[in-house]
């Protein structure tokens, strides 16, 4: 039986398999400008779900976990504290009740959007076409939650890059723990 508190509390890791986790792989393989770091990736049992905890190294100098509650927070933060690959552990608790609260990792995230995404050690390719899908919105009213995305087919509870209650960057970043929302010109 574990003696610390922290190990008393951590989420189990295991070694996330590529089937179980197929929509996050997939999803990181096609954004990642080194995949190789899926190799070393951890997967974290949350609520019977297995979260996949994607390292630094290489060019990604960063990263994070979404999770639904305090709780789950602490326990993914005691479960990666002092791994490989997973520097500078910390929680970002959200003041608001209906926005997740992250576990973060590496150094401070860069404000601007295309540093974050080479700070995620995103592809160029990949940071372009969220700039451009930025842009996009930035132009058009966002989908509601469960509207279905002209680009990418996907609901914004499916992914957090439609979320507007997420951030700038949840998906291929970071959700902010303040609830951001984009406003259209016609709402200015």
């Amino acid at each position: 039986m574990p003696r610390s508190l922290v190990a008393r509390i951590a989420a189990l890791l295991c070694r996330p398999s590529p089937q179980g986790c197929a929509e996050d792989y997939t999803w990181f393989r096609q954004r990642l400008a080194e995949p190789d770091l899926l190799d070393c990736a951890v997967g974290v049992k949350v609520d019977g779900d297995v979260l996949l905890a994607v390292p630094v190294g290489g060019t990604r100098r960063g990263g994070y976990l979404s999770v639904g509650t305090v709780t789950d927070a602490v326990r993914v933060w005691a479960a990666l504290r002092g791994r490989p690959g997973f520097p500078r552990i910390r929680l970002g608790l959200s003041v608001y009740f209906d926005t997740c609260h992250t576990v973060d990792w590496g150094p401070r995230q860069p404000w601007d959007d295309a540093e974050r995404g080479k700070y995620f050690g995103y592809a160029p390719s990949a940071i372009h076409a969220f700039l451009r899908h930025v842009s996009i919105y930035d132009q058009h009213p966002e989908p509601a939650t469960g509207e279905t995305d002209p680009i990418g087919g996907r609901t914004g509870q499916q992914d957090p890059l439609l979320s507007a209650t997420r951030g700038t960057w949840p998906a291929i970043g970071t959700p902010s723990p303040l609830v951001i929302r984009r406003i259209s010109k016609d709402q200015r």
